[in-house]
């Protein structure tokens, strides 16, 4: 162990080193970046802990690490909310303000004088160095990563706090709008908003996980020290603990669990150092200041509600009250609220409801619970309105697969999770170790009762990894202290075959025994079984060289190598854990569905591309309103048809992105307007004319065409085989005019084409067959197209039967794969019809929309001979096609949806009324221009929109969405009104008296949960110019209405400094020897 003096002689020394590192930040590409970033989330907090420790303080290297990136993390968000609060909020005052404190600062600590010892180690300096690099190299490497929904709203309320000073609720409950104050994750938003301001919105939006990261490394190191008394194994178990795949997952989400994991495990540092030799009143403060931030962070109970319980039994026990004064009022300022939330709260609530019955008593207790432990397990166990399942309801594997989820995601390390569950039993020496595993065990045990109750098991691991980390954590301590004891060991060794039998259980009755979040869930039970026996037998051989060692009979060669062949088996066995760890989070990051791009940025980029002035932008990906400049004005797409053609009416030039990913669109998918923009789309925007107009013809030449044919205004064809295909009319196919172009007619007598030659004897995985046609004649049993032989055997073809009110795609191998859509093709109308096959699905398309997918039971791979040929308007020169045929295309490839679509809108584009035309197209998303006048932003005083709420309310037992607004308007005129939400938008035509006008709206409650987070308002008039806007939400923050969000970010940064210069020293390690 070394001990590093910060003295005024020293001082300059360490200013040198800041300078250093500020050089190295400097030399990368993005230096002032990062440079502000450090000096925003670690140099201000650690020139705070210099100043009040500079007395002869004593105080170990992680701690010096957490408190001052916590310290840092408040006082940057406390900055970003002072501004806000005054307007003043943009990047370039919160730099300057930034680089003013660390100027004073550093001015003040040159000046004082100066003496911390810092305890450290060679082994802690490249473990707090090195880890978070590999952390922020690995976030780099995923700049491409994909956002989710609620990482899209963390993101895209902090830009807006930045830009327009407001907050609004992530999260609230109906009826309860003053809880959103508690549940809106207010203070997560304004951290993200400061990180983004001090790297200047240039660094990717998951680094501002680094800081919490950085935390997390100290509090778990500084946990193991506490422990295990010797640096190098803490070391190790750290090591292992920060290499978990969800670790290295969730560090590179904006989701708050990260944080929240975070700020537990120093809040679980400070809670278990205030054990240490006496109870220490200023390490239990730090723990509960840190854990109110949590709290406000975000509401998870189950860890703070496990400590609660902990702290209130030992402070019974140890008679805290009695201590002093001080430790007194801690006490009363922790317990007596939760008492008196569950005394006259929670239970009166629960009491009216289910003994009771009185419902109007119930809600006079009920308005105020937002929260209700009892409640969770209430609903598990007896039924209720709230309840999802009952606990005997609940398979016996479901409830193993939640233990295990929770109690060890990587089950493949048995060895951990044995130990985890005898960690009591193994940690009982020292009094912090038993609160430890306490705090470990009750955490579990809440997790595992509230998830299951939760039913789902996808967000298990993301909301319960504090839970998994701490058990990780236990379960390797209490494996290095139980080396030395046998009967721990051999319990272990028990307990591991005992969970592999368990785990057994599920993979017989679930066919999964694993799974990492967002990725599809895996069978690992053999890998369980082979490590389980590995483990197992590892474990009784070092007992027996134990027993050889302490034998009198063994030599003192034999003992050396007895000692040699047991840290070979350890360190096999802690490589087997990292290694494990590597794996799991290498297969993480392959198949996480989010570690991906899905074209977004190519599609911002294309759009950029496109637009030079104001316009308005509607997409169903949601996250692109993050990655565009301001001169867009992005509105999610319209909810129902209605809502569309009211957007396409107002008559403003505009941009409609359509992502076809379904990732990508994913609240939009869930709320079924990607049918709309799908299918409903094209229709719109195509207003077909009376009269039977021409398409034109195309075909998509960058695809593996097989052959290509065209019988409009003349009979033209493309095949890149050239003359091998021979291509033959028979009969006599009549031209006809119509609307001044020629269209082929086939008679249906003795009229059709067949196409013939050697590069058509070759079996297929991969057939797209296009036909445009259209009759008048009621027909069965008809091909229009189909590859077969001159005996009527065929392979694939379109077919037309039922008097032509059935349409199929039919393909034939051992059997007969038949997919008809159903409708009126005699209609004299020109269709595109086109079958895709994929050697493992059928998708149909009608008039350019997505008909019907049908996934095959069996790979099909279409077999052909020779003899082989391709008949157009025939079946093998047989009952024949009567109509007109416009076009026929072949390719030995897969259409995508937007293709057959683009081909469809090209076809038809020529002779029909057009609002918009695709301009770009991909396979992960296509952009269409619609026509109109360009966008004005015309705000003046003769429309404007006063005030708007939005709160819910009750109509007929069931809770609503009310919408109010009040509109003055100088005239009288007509106007549009748009509601923009996170994920959808909705259209009003409104009927504007000269005055005040005053509108009310009601929508159920699954829309107006999203109305309630947040809804701009946005009024054009009749001219398409915008005119007004306003955002409404049931709770928004703005100028003064952001000082309780400052008082609680400041009043916590003091408490903790002034506790922090407080806290005495305790000695953790006597050095790495021990």
């Amino acid at each position: 162990m070394k001990v590093l003096r910060i003295q005024n002689l020293r001082i300059s020394s360490l200013i040198e080193k800041f300078l250093l590192i500020i050089l190295l930040i400097l030399a990368f590409r993005y230096a002032g970046q990062l440079l502000i970033f450090f000096i925003s989330f670690f140099l201000i907090g650690f020139l705070i802990i210099v100043l009040i420790k500079r007395k002869n303080s004593e105080i170990e290297l992680s701690e010096v690490i957490m408190d001052s990136v916590l310290i840092s993390i408040l006082e940057s968000s406390s900055l970003s909310l002072f501004l806000a609060t005054f307007k003043l909020n943009n990047m370039f005052n919160f730099v300057a303000c930034q680089l003013f404190i660390t100027l004073i600062l550093t001015f003040i600590v040159l000046r004082l004088k100066v003496e911390i010892k810092i305890n450290y180690s060679k082994l802690e300096t490249i473990f707090f160095t090195s880890i978070p690099v590999i952390f922020a190299t690995i976030s780099f490497a995923l700049l491409d990563k994909f956002y989710t929904p609620d990482e899209y709203v963390y993101i895209r309320n902090a830009i807006d706090f930045i830009h327009d000073g407001y907050l609004v609720p992530v999260d609230f409950a109906p009826l309860r709008e003053w809880s959103a104050f508690l549940t809106g994750r207010f203070l997560w938003q304004v951290t993200l908003a400061s990180y983004i301001e001090a790297t200047l919105g240039q660094l990717p939006y998951h680094l501002v996980n680094i800081p919490f990261l950085i935390m997390l490394l100290a509090a778990v190191y500084g946990l193991a020290n506490i422990f295990l008394r010797n640096r190098e194994k803490a070391f190790i178990v750290s090591l292992i603990i920060i290499s978990n795949p969800l670790v290295i997952v969730f560090s590179n989400f904006v989701l708050i669990d990260f944080a929240l994991t975070s700020l537990t495990f120093v809040s679980l540092y400070w809670f278990i150092k205030s054990f240490i030799n006496e109870m220490n009143l200023y390490c239990l403060s730090k723990s509960f200041i840190v854990m109110f931030i949590a709290l406000m962070y975000k509401f998870s109970f189950i860890v703070p509600m496990a400590i609660w319980i902990v702290f209130f039994f030992v402070s019974l026990k140890n008679k805290l009250y009695k201590h002093s004064r001080g430790h007194r009022l801690l006490f009363l300022i922790i317990v007596t609220p939760i008492l008196a939330y569950e005394l006259f709260l929670d239970i009166p609530a629960l009491f009216t409801y289910y003994i009771l019955h009185d419902l109007q008593l119930n809600s006079i207790f009920a308005r105020y619970v937002f929260f209700s432990p009892l409640g969770m397990f209430i609903y598990l166990f007896f039924k209720t309105p709230w309840t999802s399942r009952l606990w005997w309801e609940i398979p016996l594997s479901e409830k193993l697969f939640f233990f295990f989820s929770i109690l060890s995601p990587d089950i493949l390390t048995p060895l951990i999770t044995a130990f985890a569950i005898l960690s009591p039993l193994v940690m009982r020496e020292n009094h912090e170790e038993k609160i430890f595993a306490s705090i470990s065990l009750l955490s579990l045990v809440i997790a595992f009762l509230g998830f299951l109750g939760y039913s789902g098991y996808w967000d298990v691991q993301r909301y319960g990894l504090p839970v998994i980390l701490m058990l990780q954590l236990a379960g390797l301590t209490a494996f290095m202290l139980s080396l030395g004891k046998g009967l721990a060991i051999y319990a272990a060794t028990v307990f591991m075959q005992m969970l592999t039998y368990l785990n057994y259980i599920v993979h017989e009755d679930k066919g999964y025994t694993f799974y990492l979040w967002a990725t599809k869930p895996q069978d690992t039970y053999d890998n369980t079984f082979i490590l389980s026996m590995i483990y197992s037998f590892s474990l009784l051989i070092i007992i027996g060289s134990r027993l050889l060692i302490i034998s009198q009979i063994t030599n003192n060669l034999r003992r050396k190598l007895i000692r040699i062949m047991q840290v070979l088996i350890l360190t096999g066995i802690f490589l087997s854990f990292i290694i494990n760890n590597i794996s799991l989070t290498l297969y993480g990051v392959k198949t996480n569905s989010m570690f991906q791009d899905y074209g977004i940025k190519s599609l911002a980029f294309q759009l950029e591309r496109l637009n030079n002035n104001l316009t308005l932008l509607v997409s169903n990906a949601y996250t692109l309103p993050i990655y565009l400049k301001e001169k867009w004005i992005v509105i999610p797409p319209p909810l129902e048809p209605p809502d569309l053609e009211a957007l396409l009416k107002m008559g403003v030039g505009a941009k409609i992105a359509v992502s076809t990913s379904e990732i990508a669109t994913w609240p939009a998918s869930r709320l079924g307007i990607n049918d709309l923009l799908l299918y409903k789309l094209p229709a719109i925007l195509v207003e077909r004319e009376d009269n039977i107009i021409v398409p034109r013809q195309t075909f998509l030449k960058d695809r593996n065409i097989l052959v290509h044919l065209s019988f409009i205004n003349s009979t033209n064809y493309y095949t890149p085989f050239g003359s091998s295909l021979n291509i033959k009319i028979y009969g006599s196919p009549r031209w006809e005019y119509e609307n001044q172009a020629k269209v082929l007619y086939f008679d249906g007598k003795k009229d059709y084409i067949v196409i013939s030659g050697q590069p058509l004897y070759k079996s297929f995985q991969k057939l797209s067959v296009e036909v445009w046609f259209k009759t008048s004649r009621q027909q069965n049993g008809k091909f229009i197209v189909m590859g077969g032989y001159d005996n009527r055997t065929y392979n694939w073809g379109i077919y037309l039967s039922a008097n032509s009110t059935r349409l199929s795609f039919i393909l034939k191998r051992d059997k007969v794969y038949s997919f008809i859509i159903t409708g009126n093709f005699s209609d004299n109308r020109w269709h595109q019809f086109v079958g895709v096959f994929d050697s493992k699905s059928i998708v149909t398309y009608l008039d350019g929309k997505p008909a019907k997918k049908i996934v095959l039971d069996e790979n099909l791979i279409l077999n052909v001979s020779p003899g082989f040929k391709i008949y157009i308007g025939s079946w093998s020169a047989q009952s024949f096609f009567e109509g007109y045929i416009g076009g026929v295309s072949i390719y030995l490839d897969v259409l995508e949806p937007m293709e057959v679509l683009n081909n469809y809108l090209l076809f038809v584009s020529n002779t029909t009324a057009i609002k918009g035309r695709i301009i770009n197209v991909t396979d992960n998303y296509f952009i269409y221009d619609i026509k109109g006048k360009k966008l004005q932003t015309y705000l003046n005083s003769n429309i404007s929109i006063i005030r708007a709420t939005v709160k819910s309310i009750r109509i007929e037992n069931q809770t609503k969405t009310s919408l109010s607004i009040d509109i003055y308007a100088k005239n009288a005129g007509n106007a549009t009104m748009l509601l923009s939400t996170y994920y959808f938008s909705k259209f009003f035509s409104l009927n504007l008296k000269e005055g005040l006008n005053h509108l009310e709206f009601i929508f159920p409650l699954n829309i107006g949960k999203d109305l309630s987070r947040k809804t701009e308002l946005i009024l054009f008039n009749n001219k398409g110019e915008l005119v007004t806007s306003i955002v409404t939400s049931s709770l928004l923050l703005e100028g003064l209405g952001l000082l309780p969000l400052l008082f609680i970010f400041f009043t916590s940064l003091v408490l903790y400094i002034y506790s922090s210069k407080h806290e005495k020293h305790c000695e953790l390690s006597s050095g790495s020897s021990q």
